[in-house]
């Protein structure tokens, strides 16, 4: 049982059902059953973290199908997405598509998630705050260092995610800009530029001032090295 997990897990066994063998009938679904579609988001979401792949599955798509009404159950499905069956990371990647865009109230836990250290949850995490658009707007500073991740997957998700919030995304994009958040100039120019508001903001510094920026930003050249 992976420890993230353990508090909904441990209400596995507290609530009217459990993922063990002594769960009622209605909770010991096969995959194909229409009976997982009566069962609520927060149901789904222990059979998700408790059940066999089999039922995670089918839990996985039993969620996309409630679409908009299981919002609330997409944090979970984000840290479910470092799952070791491959066919249930793949229905859990359907389930968010077909779910769309969060509400505010799971914000807190998405930017948590930008932090975890399984890619897939951080990559989810940043996909799904896109699809949030301007909502999205309090998660800008983890975003900003999300493209400073490791894993280039995960950077493609949180320019994405950026360029999605929109106009309300420049003046903390610009001041990571000025600021030199993480050496990160040429990316922060890139995601302001199809912005309306960020072009307006980059014609305003200049070029000689974004040159100045840019090679700030470059790596500096070893001991050895001969200018050119």
């Amino acid at each position: 049982m992976r420890l993230q997990f353990w508090p909904l897990c441990l209400l596995a066994f507290a609530a009217p059902f459990s993922c063990g063998q002594d769960a009622p009938p209605e909770t010991r679904v096969r995959p194909a059953s229409p009976e997982l579609s009566s069962l609520r988001p927060a149901d789904l979401e222990v059979i998700l973290q408790c059940g066999s792949p089999e039922r995670r599955i089918a839990a996985a798509k039993a969620l996309g199908q409630k679409g908009r009404d299981a919002r609330a159950a997409i944090p979970t499905i984000i840290q479910s997405l470092q799952d070791e069956e491959t066919a249930v990371v793949d229905a859990l990647w359907d389930a968010l598509e077909q779910i769309g865009a969060p509400s505010s109230a799971s914000l807190l836990r998405l930017r948590c998630s930008l932090k975890e250290q399984v890619v897939p949850v951080r990559r989810g995490a940043a996909g799904v705050l896109a699809l949030m658009g301007q909502d999205a707007e309090e998660a800008l500073p983890d975003l900003v260092e999300a493209l400073g991740d490791r894993d280039c997957s995960v950077q493609l998700a949180a320019r994405h995610a950026l360029v999605s919030i929109g106009n309300a995304a420049v003046p903390g994009l610009l001041e990571s800009l000025l600021e030199g958040t993480l050496g990160l100039a040429r990316l922060l120019i890139e995601i302001l530029a199809p912005i309306p508001d960020g072009a307006v903001a980059l014609s305003s510094l200049g070029d000689t001032a974004i040159d100045y920026l840019l090679r700030l930003d470059a790596p500096p050249r070893s001991a050895g090295a001969r200018p050119r």
